[in-house]
Formats: structure tokens, sequence, C-alpha cells
């Protein structure tokens, strides 16, 4: 007796909702005078401070006083980066106005890195951040040498490993070259991979906030006791110290 074949089985309508869109903008000045100039003057600050460690793991990280620096090459740093996200801001909302666009606090750092210094995963408390590079040594020429930025893919959408095992590939990884700005949110985990290269690598790094804007972050909210009980005051506390820029 022949078999009846099975009907094959309905399929939905699918509807894909892609969610989420993290903007990370890249900039890019070709102004070697300018990178001369901050070199200058990050190598003297390095020569009278010992620096401060952070999330860097080896090299030199300075105090968080570069929005103070008044080398002429610092203050023309700090307005350019200060146009590069009033120019990201507007391509993300252009009903942004000047009530958005100026008061933004800057809080800003230098960095030399040797063979070997790289950065561990972190994040940072403000709204926007951003890294210019001054000096990219051998890096941006030889790509064995690492040194790359990489932002981290922090959703936890599973990812096939049968073909390919690395669970972590869909982590975006930037190649530093002297003159590149990138900002990004500052809730974004990044790192940056050890560096190979025998000339210094140098970068300046920034964060910065507004009391016009907020950052919406519930992974306090999840883990502690005074959020889970007391979320009304807690989120009280939360806009005064945006407010306040602490």
């Amino acid at each position: 007796m022949a078999v009846a074949p099975l009907p094959s089985p309905v399929t939905p309508a699918l509807t894909l909702h892609p969610l989420y869109t993290v903007p990370v903008a890249e900039f890019r000045w070709a102004d070697p005078e300018l990178n001369r100039a901050l070199r200058e003057a990050i190598l003297a600050r390095q020569s009278q401070d010992p620096g401060v460690r952070v999330s860097n793991r080896g090299g030199w990280h300075s105090r968080k006083d570069f929005q103070d620096w008044q080398e002429p090459c610092a203050r023309e740093l700090r307005q350019r980066v200060l146009a590069a996200l009033n120019r990201l801001l507007l391509e993300l909302d252009p009903r942004l106005d000047g009530r958005h666009l100026s008061g933004w606090r800057m809080v800003a750092w230098a960095n030399v890195s040797p063979k070997g210094a790289a950065n561990a995963p972190h994040q940072h408390s403000s709204h926007w951040s951003g890294v210019y590079y001054v000096d990219c040594g051998e890096a941006s020429q030889r790509e064995e040498l690492g040194g790359e930025l990489v932002f981290e893919n922090d959703f936890g959408v599973p990812v096939e490993i049968l073909s390919h095992p690395d669970p972590y590939r869909t982590d975006r990884r930037f190649r530093p070259e002297a003159g590149k700005l990138y900002l990004f949110p500052s809730s974004l985990f990044h790192r940056v991979e050890p560096y190979g290269g025998d000339a210094l690598r140098m970068s300046i790094a920034f964060d910065l906030s507004h009391p016009g804007f907020a950052r919406p972050d519930r992974t306090e909210s999840r883990d502690n006791w005074r959020w889970k009980n007391f979320r009304g005051p807690m989120r009280a506390l939360r806009w005064l110290q945006e407010r306040l820029g602490i």
C-alpha cells in the first residue's frame, strides 16, 4: 500500500525587526602639524607625571585633565571634537537645537602605548565617548602588530559555531590611523588589543556629558537592592548626578 506523503509544514509569515542600532562615528583630519604638536605636548607631560592606571595594561595614562591643557594644539583638538559631536548629534536627530549642541562637559586624557600595552574591556559613565589617534606607531601599516580598537557585541544574540567556533566574531574591529577620531555611546563596551610595534602609539580619549541628555541604564536596577526597592528615589538621584556631571 502506498503511503501518502506528509503535508509540508505551513511556514508562517515573517516580520523581522532589526532593533537598537549602535552609532559609531568616524572622522578624519589630515593634519600632521597638529599631530606633531600634540605628540610633543603629550611627551612633555609624560616626562613630568607618572600617570594613572585605569583600563590600561601597560603604557602611560595621563590624569583626566586634558580638557585643561592650554597648549594651542590641545585647544584646537577640543574644538574639533565638539564640532564633530555636534555633527553626529544632528545626523542622529535633526530636531536638536542650541540647547543640545552647547554646554557639553568634557573630561579627557592622553595615552602612550609602548610594545605590549593594551586596554582591558570597559565602558564609560558619560553620554558620549571618543578617541583621537595622534600617532599609531607601526600598527596602521602592519596588521599583525595589533592595537585595534574593538567594540564588543554585548547583545547576546546566538551565533552559529558549527562552521566557525568563535562566538565573539561579531565584535567590530577598527584599525587606528593618525588623524582619526571615533565617537560612540559611552555605554558601549570596548577594548584595545595588545600592540606589538616598537614605535610608540599615542591617543587622546574623551568623555562628554550634557544635562539635556539621559542615558537609559537598567543594569543597576536589575542587580542592586536599592534600585529594586526604591526605584523612584534612585532614578531621581541618577537624574541629579547627570545634571551635575558626576
